[in-house]
């Protein structure tokens, strides 16, 4: 007969490879033990207040035994009560993040966040002296004493039941996991002590929160997943306990959780993203990030700011229109710090229109700018898009997304035949194939873009980012030929182009596409012009207050005056309609 807990049942070695607790799968990543287990597995004393550094070993026993794995140590909450004192719940609980692929067949436990009722029945397995390979117990739940702890026994008083080398081990109840093992009573032989479930998830979340780390992705969607209590419930109705600051209407698992959820390099998906996305845009009490210190106060966690990326990262949409449904489309998103790239969105997920596309962005926002807060915003677009208002795009009342964060348009185009390009460097095509495509192309009236014009020219600006932006200044007006410029244009020139209307976005052979196409990479145009279009280069200059404003600070520049426009909310400011677009060659994402 099968054990229900083989697949994510974890035995614990000592440096000399003996056996001293037990742990369990919480994750795909990470495990659950106590920290004296950890300790004694180190060698080192029990009361330890600094996580260690050092690797532990661990196997599933009943899944792949002796296959030894490697972990270290994510989050410590130290041990403090004595041998001789009853446990607390928040103490003895040690995260692990195994280093090492996990055996086939191994899968995390399935987590209760509910309180755990007296005289439930369970069942627990450990690895006390000469039991190498295990022992179970049976038991059941007494109650919960003053610090959190539940006491458990064995009614029958016959049998095995939890002595030392079960600490760690999970307790199971119902097809679930309730508890944690954290030791046995010294005075009674048929007594023990758990740490429950909601506990377990309360404590560890608080470590992060002390130690400025940031919570494991994984284990804030298996907490999502796993609470049981929660996903019956209408979340609407969670988000109007939020609204009224009601924190006392939940149990701190529970507030923690979606406290996560805004902290998380992960949108959880599904019930929480939504959840985000709707509080973030109705919370009608105060700022989001007022509204969590409150909640950390509430739950006596450490003072200040939430925890942050230490880099700048880059939050990038791409809107890809579909040719089915009408006016419907595809949104992929990225994150992007340094070197590193993590695709946000489902390829495969289905057609929404426009609407909701903007909703989603807006929510994507405020999700990673809680951890991001010098965030980057990046729109890819298609070409006819380029005209659209995002000023009052809502992150929270009274907040809206260009007041917020800086926002640069991208060219969707580009990205295509950048990534077109890419596809033809890997697998090599014919001179012949790329003659075809190219007359397949002209024959559909599509303009090719310059890719190397493009590439050459952000390097270019690259080079001259500290120089005077004022004098990189390409102004384009309507009557202007942009193929009388040149090669002057198309080489070097052409950094910084501006146009002083509105841009034609159906025309291809318009101005404004024709500097796309030969690589501009940085161009401003106004959506609108209440009060005539500008027609000069001198009036531009002036609109755009250029004077000792450097190539490489005009996207900020720009937002500052945007900024400005948007607080005196006034539509016939022109500085409202202001548009960037910086578009860089080499960070074009795959769109797998």
């Amino acid at each position: 007969m099968s054990n229900p807990l083989a697949p994510f049942l974890v035995r614990i070695f000592s440096q000399d490879d003996k056996i001293i607790g037990a742990g369990f799968l919480v994750t795909d990543r990470y495990a659950l033990t106590c920290v004296h287990v950890v300790a004694d597995a180190l060698g080192i004393n029990r009361n330890t207040q600094d996580p260690p550094t050092k690797e532990i070993k661990i196997d599933f026993p009943l899944i792949a035994s002796g296959q030894k794995l490697k972990a270290n140590i994510s989050s410590w909450l130290p041990l403090h009560s004595t041998d001789d004192e009853q446990p607390s719940g928040n103490e003895d609980i040690a995260l692990l993040e195994i280093l090492d692929k996990l055996p086939a067949g191994c899968h995390p436990a399935k987590l209760v966040s509910s309180d755990v009722i007296a005289g439930t029945e369970f069942s627990t397995f450990g690895f006390p002296k000469n039991y190498d390979k295990g022992q179970p117990a049976d038991g059941v739940t007494k109650g919960s004493i003053d610090g959190g702890c539940v006491v458990i026994e064995d009614p029958a008083k016959t049998g095995y039941f939890v002595e030392p080398g079960f600490s760690g081990a999970p307790v199971w109840s119902n097809d679930s996991v309730i508890g944690m093992i954290v030791s046995a009573d010294k005075k009674s032989l048929r007594t023990a002590y758990m740490i429950p479930t909601s506990l377990l998830w309360t404590e560890v979340m608080k470590a992060v929160f002390a130690f400025e780390t940031k919570f494991p992705v994984e284990l804030s969607q298996s907490l999502i997943d796993s609470l049981t209590d929660v996903s019956s419930e209408d979340w609407q109705s969670i988000y109007a306990r939020f609204r009224r600051n009601s924190f006392d209407d939940f149990p701190s698992h529970i507030l923690l959780t979606v406290l996560n959820l805004f902290t998380l390099n992960d949108p959880a998906k599904e019930k929480g993203f939504e959840f985000v996305a709707a509080l973030s845009k109705k919370f009608n009490k105060q700022s989001l990030t007022d509204w969590m210190i409150q909640a950390k106060q509430y739950l006596n966690l450490p003072a200040g700011g939430f925890p942050t990326g230490k880099t700048k990262a880059s939050l990038l949409f791409q809107v890809e229109p579909l040719p089915v449904p009408p006016d419907s489309f595809h949104l992929h998103a990225w994150l992007w710090q340094g070197q590193n790239v993590e695709k946000l969105t489902d390829t495969n997920e289905s057609p929404r229109d426009w609407s909701i596309i903007a909703d989603e962005i807006q929510g994507w926002v405020t999700l990673k700018r809680i951890d991001h807060p010098e965030l980057v915003v990046e729109l890819a677009l298609p070409r006819n898009s380029f005209c659209c208002d995002i000023t009052q795009w809502e992150l929270s009342k009274g907040e809206t997304l260009l007041r917020t964060l800086p926002v640069s348009f991208r060219c969707l185009k580009r990205f295509n035949e950048r990534r077109q390009k890419l596809k033809e460097e890997k697998h090599p095509i014919s001179q012949l194939e790329v003659q075809r495509r190219a007359l397949e192309i002209r024959k559909k009236g599509i303009i090719p873009v310059l890719l190397k014009d493009w590439e050459t020219k952000c390097l270019k600006l690259q080079e001259v980012s500290q120089s005077e932006a004022i004098g990189a200044l390409y102004h384009l007006d309507p009557q202007q030929d942009i193929n009388d410029l040149g090669d002057n244009f198309r080489s070097g020139q052409g950094l910084f182009v501006a146009f002083g209307y509105t841009p034609d976005s159906v025309n291809e052979t318009a101005n404004f596409w024709r500097a796309l196409d030969y690589g501009a990479p940085l161009v401003v145009w106004f959506r609108e012009h209440p009060n005539g279009e500008i027609e000069t280069e001198q009036e531009l200059l002036a609109t755009l207050e250029l004077d000792n404003v450097k190539l490489g600070d005009l996207p900020k520049h720009i937002w500052e005056l945007q900024k400005r426009a948007l607080k005196k909310n006034d539509r016939t400011e022109l500085h409202h309609h202001l548009t960037i677009l910086y578009d860089d060659f080499e960070r074009v994402p795959d769109i797998q």
